[in-house]
Order: C-alpha cells, then sequence, then structure tokens
C-alpha cells in the first residue's frame, strides 16, 4: 500500500509485503543477488542500514544477507517506524555481475500517517483501458485496517487531464460520497469521448470521524490512474434493397447494393463520416468476379453517393459449362 496508518484499538499493524518477484534478465536467468536498501533524501525519512537500534534497517540487511526476494514488515517493524515517508530501494545484479542502475533499479515508497484522523488506504482497481461502448466502473479497494470504528471514508473521482470530457471536465469534481465506486456508462462516452482518447483520473480519499462540534474530517490522499478509451469494432452489412438470388445477366438496370454500418462509439456518424467500400469474392477466393477490360485491368463497377455500388451485370464472368 501507498499508506498505513496507527491500527485500530486493540489491533495490530496488518503486514505489508513488499516483493521483487518482477525484477529478472533480459535473458531469462537467474539473478545473481538483489540488494535492498534506502533513499535518505526528496522528503524520506533517513535510515542507516547499519544500525542495529532500526527494526526496518535490520530487516533489510537480514534480507540482503538470506538474499530474500520478499520483505515482510511485521508489527514490530511498522510500530517502530517513524511517520513520514520511507523509501526502499532494490538494486539487482545478473549472472554476468553486471548491477542495475539508477534507472533500471526500482524504488518502493510508504508513508506512515501520524494524524489523529488518517484519510483511508486505497488502491486504484479501474483497467487501464476499456471500449467506449462497454463503459468503465472507477473503483479501488480500501484497506479495511485503514476505517476505524466511529470513522467515515468519504471518496471523490476527477478527471485531471486537460480537455477531459468527463466527470465535469478537469479540474471539477463532484461531492464526496461514502461509495468508492462510480460508473461511467456508455451514454456517458458515446460522442463525448474520441476513440484512442486517453485520460487521467484521480481519486480523492478522505476520512470523517465524530459528529457535531466534534467532527473532524482529515486531509486528502489522492492516488491517480490513466484509462485508454478503445473504438468499438464497426458494423457493416447490406439493406434490404440490394438485389440477391438469381439474377438476370442480361438485364439491362445496374444491380445496385446499398451499404450500410454503425459505430457503436460514435453512433450519430459525428466524429468521421462513414466511408464504404465494396468487394466481389468468389468461393475459391482466386478466380475474379469481373471480365477482364482493356490494358489487364478489372471492372470494378462504380460507387454512389458515398454508399451505393452499382454493377452491370453482363460484366460479370462467365464459367464455362
Amino acid at each position: 500500500p501507498p499508506t498505513f496508518r496507527t491500527p485500530c484499538s486493540n489491533e495490530d499493524f496488518a503486514a505489508v509485503f513488499v516483493e521483487s518477484g518482477a525484477s529478472g534478465d533480459a535473458s531469462g536467468r537467474p539473478l545473481q543477488s538483489r540488494t535492498w536498501g534506502f533513499k535518505n533524501d526528496q522528503g524520506c525519512t533517513f535510515h542507516d542500514i547499519d544500525a542495529g537500534d532500526d527494526l526496518l534497517s535490520a530487516l533489510l540487511k537480514a534480507a540482503n544477507e538470506d538474499q530474500l526476494a520478499t520483505i515482510q514488515m511485521e508489527n514490530d517493524v511498522l510500530d517502530g517506524m517513524a511517520g513520514g515517508l520511507h523509501c526502499i530501494t532494490l538494486s539487482v545484479t545478473n549472472f554476468l555481475g553486471k548491477a542495475s542502475d539508477a534507472e533500471t533499479s526500482a524504488e518502493f515508497s510508504i508513508q506512515k500517517l501520524a494524524s489523529e484522523t488518517p484519510p483511508p488506504t486505497v488502491r486504484i482497481s479501474t483497467p487501464s483501458s476499456t471500449t467506449i461502448g462497454a463503459g468503465v466502473t472507477l473503483s479501488a479497494s480500501v484497506d479495511a485496517s485503514s476505517v476505524c470504528s466511529g470513522e467515515k471514508a468519504e471518496y471523490q473521482w476527477r478527471c485531471v487531464s486537460a480537455n477531459c470530457p468527463l466527470l465535469g471536465g478537469p479540474g471539477a469534481g463532484e461531492e464526496y460520497q461514502s461509495s468508492v465506486l462510480k460508473e461511467l456508462t456508455p451514454s456517458d462516452l458515446v460522442g463525448r469521448v474520441p476513440p484512442g482518447a486517453e485520460y487521467k483520473f484521480e481519486l480523492s480519499a478522505r476520512m470523517r470521524k465524530g459528529q457535531g462540534a466534534d467532527e473532524t474530517v482529515s486531509d486528502a490522499v489522492q492516488v491517480k490512474q490513466s484509462i485508454k478509451f478503445i473504438g468499438d469494432s464497426i458494423v457493416a452489412g447490406f439493406t434490404r434493397e440490394s438485389p440477391s438470388g438469381d439474377v438476370s445477366r442480361g438485364r439491362e438496370d445496374p444491380l445496385v447494393f446499398h451499404g450500410t454500418g454503425s459505430d457503436p462509439s460514435d453512433p450519430s456518424n459525428s466524429a468521421q463520416p462513414m466511408r464504404f467500400s465494396f468487394v466481389c469474392e468468389r468461393p475459391d477466393g482466386i478466380s475474379p468476379c469481373f471480365k477482364e477490360a482493356d490494358g489487364g485491368s478489372f471492372y470494378t463497377g462504380s460507387i454512389v453517393n458515398g454508399r451505393q455500388w452499382h454493377l452491370d451485370a453482363a460484366q460479370f464472368v462467365e464459367d464455362p459449362e
């Protein structure tokens, strides 16, 4: 979790796990070593990994000696940590002895909340992409141990990207509510969100405690995630006016096929006019449908009004009997 708080009455801290299983070498071979450490600048709480009286430092030092892939921070370690931000680093060495550098090393930051009324601990669980026609539920998981008896967590979703047309637009925000879920239905997205757009959403969480004159409200904590909106598959078809069945080769009027289509992401066709193309295929997938014209080209018919295909029946290939 990004934050944790002093536990509720008569409870211990919930264990925190820092997992490094995603670390690896490009060759797929096992790593030679892992080295856990601390970042002590940019607002991070100072730790000396060799300090014996610092339980977190002792935990990381033991993990280096035993080459552990997972750090498990139990009640005594969490209780002994000072309030504020703690920054843990991880560097690895591959089988050739090459160590990760500043760009490829990992950093994990966790904040111990010292306020009497700290905000809840939340993690966004919304997918990173969705189709416009499916909609999306903005959601997050809430650490149960971060909400004690007599406290009420409140949540607010905002879209913070420039030109975002959702949730009132960038900078706007609805009232805080008790539910961490926010539904964006297809009707909220269709016609407003262009296919391929990506917007960043921010969840603010705060805690309310007490009533009346004794009521207190915590500062809000924010977590963010971007969501990409993918255009839905376009559906194409022929209208009932289009010819079907057997057709006389000697007919004089053209065969007229009428194309139709729909875009679930843009049903009004406001983003871009629907364009149609037509093709004739035979069962073998190779033989041409139409006769060869002068110059080696083949007859292709003509497209009228962008969605009608006019064909001369006499131009179809005659198969030998």
